[in-house]
C-alpha cells in the first residue's frame, strides 16, 4: 500500500495555475541541446500557450529541466524556457512542457485574462 501524499485531482491542478491556458498555434523556433548534449534548432507550433509558459512537440528528445530558447516566428522575439513536462510520442514527436524564466504573456501576442477570471464573471446582470 502507497504511504506517500494522495494523487492531485485535475481540478487541484488546474485551480493551481497561475494563469489560462489557450489553445492556440504559434509558429515558433526552438534551440537548445538534447538528451545527448547535441545543440538542436527545431521549428514547430504551439498546441496550448499560458502567459508562463506553454506545450508544443518536438522531434529532439530533452529531460524535465532542460533549458531552451523559443523564438515566436512572427515577432522574433525570445525567451528562456525550462522543460516541465514530458507528455506522449506521437508520430515521432514528443510532447513539451515548458515554463518561461518569468511571466512572458506578451510573448504570444495575445491578452491573457485575470488570473481570478471565469466564465462566470461573463454573465449579464440580474434585473
Amino acid at each position: 500500500m502507497a504511504t506517500g501524499p494522495p494523487a492531485q485531482t485535475a481540478l487541484e491542478h488546474h485551480e493551481k495555475r497561475r494563469s489560462h491556458r489557450l489553445l492556440l498555434h504559434v509558429s515558433v523556433r526552438v534551440r537548445g541541446k538534447d538528451q545527448q548534449q547535441q545543440l538542436f534548432l527545431e521549428e514547430t507550433q504551439t498546441l496550448v500557450v499560458s502567459a508562463h509558459g506553454g506545450l508544443i512537440a518536438l522531434s529532439a528528445e530533452l529531460q524535465v529541466g532542460d533549458k531552451v530558447i523559443l523564438m515566436n516566428k512572427g515577432t522574433n522575439e525570445q525567451e528562456e524556457a525550462t522543460v516541465v513536462f514530458l507528455g506522449p510520442t506521437k508520430e515521432g514527436k514528443h510532447e513539451v512542457g515548458f515554463e518561461f524564466a518569468s511571466a512572458a504573456g506578451q510573448f504570444w501576442g495575445v491578452a491573457f485574462p485575470p488570473a481570478d477570471w471565469t466564465p462566470a464573471n461573463l454573465a449579464p446582470p440580474e434585473p
